[in-house]
């Protein structure tokens, strides 16, 4: 079974806001319980400790800069600009802004997570 891509661009656009509460969502299960981190995450973890600043703002700076870095970059490898567009710009935004948005769920998440009763 093979799947088209949407050509729509609203639905496009769509699939982005979910793929990013997903990817939010996600990032906050494996976050909230302390259990091992990727190492993008891990890496942000560590920063936003170091400089005592909330993670999701320096998730939002670190996606930035990774996407100014492939930005770049590609040039250099495919001679234009390769699978960057508006979508990874909206989305270098909008994981830390969803991610900030789901701050109020960690320390019941993290209660669940460790079996203490939630109040």
């Amino acid at each position: 079974m093979t799947f088209s891509p949407v050509a729509v661009y609203g639905v496009r656009l769509l699939y982005l806001a979910i793929s990013m509460v997903l990817i939010a969502l996600g990032i906050l299960f494996y976050l909230a319980p302390n259990l091992i981190s990727l190492p993008g995450e891990g890496i942000m973890q560590v920063i936003a400790h170091k400089l005592d600043k909330p993670l999701p703002v320096i998730k939002m700076c670190f996606d930035c800069t990774v996407s100014l870095i492939a930005l770049a970059i590609s040039p250099a490898y495919f001679r234009q600009f390769h699978g960057i567009r508006e979508g990874t710009v909206i989305a270098a935004f909008g994981v830390g802004k969803i991610l900030g948005l789901y701050d109020p769920l960690k320390p019941a998440l993290h209660r669940f997570m460790h079996g203490l009763e939630v109040e």
